[in-house]
């Protein structure tokens, strides 16, 4: 299992992001238990990011 490591930003921009979008908070929730389980896991299309983030990586969540 891995461990995810959430940042001050993402708990404040994720607030912000439920706020508008409600619905996704179910799937927000599947898809965090699926991360720390396998990130590497086709479903959720993991891909590193570009340019000064690339050390960071990104999942899809629709």
């Amino acid at each position: 299992m891995f461990k995810l490591i959430w940042t001050s930003t993402f708990v404040k921009t994720s607030k912000k992001f439920f706020k508008k979008h409600p619905q996704l908070k179910s799937d927000f929730k599947d898809l965090i238990i699926q991360l720390e389980e396998d990130p590497f896991r086709q479903r959720l299309k993991l891909h590193q990011l570009k340019g000064r983030h690339k050390e960071k990586f990104s999942v899809s969540l629709t």
